[in-house]
C-alpha cells in the first residue's frame, strides 16, 4: 500500500473510515489521511468472470459494483491495482486496473474500471442527479478525454444491480449518436453526413441563454433526423433523447428525456456489453429501407 497526501485545503468533514471490500479483504482509508491518493495491489481468487466490490463509509454500505471480463474468462489469478483518490472536496474516485482477455472488441491487455464515484460525508452527501450523465457523475472531466481502455462500473439507483459499460468520446469519432428507445443500442451517424447537417441541435449554451424559439427549432431538427432512421435490431426506434438504460430493470440510467441540454453536453456515447454500435449514412439508410441491407456494425 502506498499513500500520497494531497494539499489539505478546506477539507469537508470526513469522520469515518472509507473501506473497499474485494473477495472478503478490506482496503481502508482512515479520516486522518484525507485528502490523499492511495493504491493497493492484490490477486483475484474468483473462478467466475466477475467480482463484486463493496464501498462502505463507517457502517453504511454506499455502493456495490463489479469488475468483469467481457470475454467471459475467469478472473482467477489476475493481479489488480486499486487506486483511490479522495480530493479536498471529498469526492471519492476509485479506479481498479487488471489484465483481461480479448473481450470481443479486439482489445487485450490492461483495462481500467472507473468505479462509481461518491462525494462524502454521508450526512449531507452530494449525490449525482438521478439520470445524470458521465460528467454529472464525476466519471468524466471537462477538458480530459477518458481512454478507450476504460470500463465504467456502476450500480443502478432503482434495482441496485451493478453493471459495467464502455463509452466513446463522439467528438473524436466525429459522429452523432442516438439510442434505441427499447434497448439502448446506439446508432452513430458521421457528422459530415448530409442527413445531419449539424453536430448538435444548437442548445450547447446555458438553459437561460436559449430562447423558446431556439428550443422549438432544435426539437424540429431532431424530429426530422429521427424520421430518417430505420428500426433497431431490438424492434425499437432510434431517438436523439432516448435514455441509456440499466440492462437489468430498463430504468433510465442516463436520462435525456425532455432534457435537450443534458444530451447536448454529453459527448460520451455509452455501450452495454454485447451491444454493437450501428453505423449509418444516408446511402446506407436508403438501401436499408429498400431491403438492400447496407448496415455496417462498429465494435461494441
Amino acid at each position: 500500500m502506498s499513500h500520497v497526501f494531497l494539499p489539505r485545503k478546506q477539507v469537508a468533514e470526513f469522520d469515518k473510515e472509507l473501506t473497499f471490500t474485494i473477495e472478503g479483504k478490506t482496503y481502508t482509508i482512515p479520516p486522518s489521511e484525507v485528502p490523499c491518493e492511495t493504491e493497493w495491489q492484490g490477486t483475484l481468487r474468483a473462478s467466475a468472470p466477475s467480482v463484486s466490490i463493496d464501498l462502505t463509509y463507517g457502517p453504511l454500505r454506499l455502493k456495490r459494483v463489479i469488475v468483469e471480463d467481457w470475454g467471459g474468462e475467469s478472473l482467477q489469478g489476475r493481479e489488480f491495482n486499486l487506486f483511490v483518490e479522495v480530493d479536498s472536496e471529498t469526492v471519492v474516485r476509485p479506479v481498479l486496473s487488471l489484465p483481461v482477455s480479448d473481450d470481443g472488441t479486439g482489445e487485450e491487455g490492461e483495462l481500467h474500471f472507473f468505479l462509481e464515484r461518491v462525494k462524502l460525508p454521508v450526512e449531507g452527501m452530494v449525490i449525482p442527479p438521478s439520470g445524470g450523465g458521465l460528467f454529472e457523475r464525476w466519471l468524466a472531466d471537462s477538458g480530459k478525454v477518458n481512454p478507450e481502455t476504460v470500463r465504467y462500473s456502476v450500480q443502478c439507483e432503482i434495482c441496485d444491480e451493478p453493471f459495467t459499460f464502455r463509452a466513446h468520446h463522439t467528438g473524436f469519432l466525429e459522429v452523432e449518436y442516438l439510442y434505441c428507445d427499447k434497448s439502448s443500442q446506439p446508432l452513430v451517424i458521421p457528422v459530415n453526413d448530409p442527413m445531419l447537417a449539424f453536430k448538435r441541435p444548437g442548445v450547447e449554451s446555458k438553459p437561460d441563454e436559449v430562447s423558446p424559439a431556439e428550443i422549438a427549432y432544435a426539437r424540429k431538427r431532431i424530429e426530422t433526423l429521427e424520421e430518417k432512421q430505420p428500426k433497431s435490431d431490438y424492434g425499437g426506434n432510434y431517438r436523439w433523447l432516448a435514455p441509456f438504460r440499466c440492462p437489468h430493470c430498463s430504468t433510465p440510467f442516463i436520462d435525456f428525456r425532455n432534457n435537450l441540454f443534458r444530451k447536448a453536453w454529453e459527448y460520451y456515447l455509452c455501450c452495454h456489453k454485447g451491444h454493437e454500435m450501428k453505423y449509418f449514412t444516408t446511402d446506407m439508410i436508403r438501401k436499408e429501407k429498400k431491403g438492400e441491407g447496407g448496415n455496417k456494425k462498429v465494435g461494441g
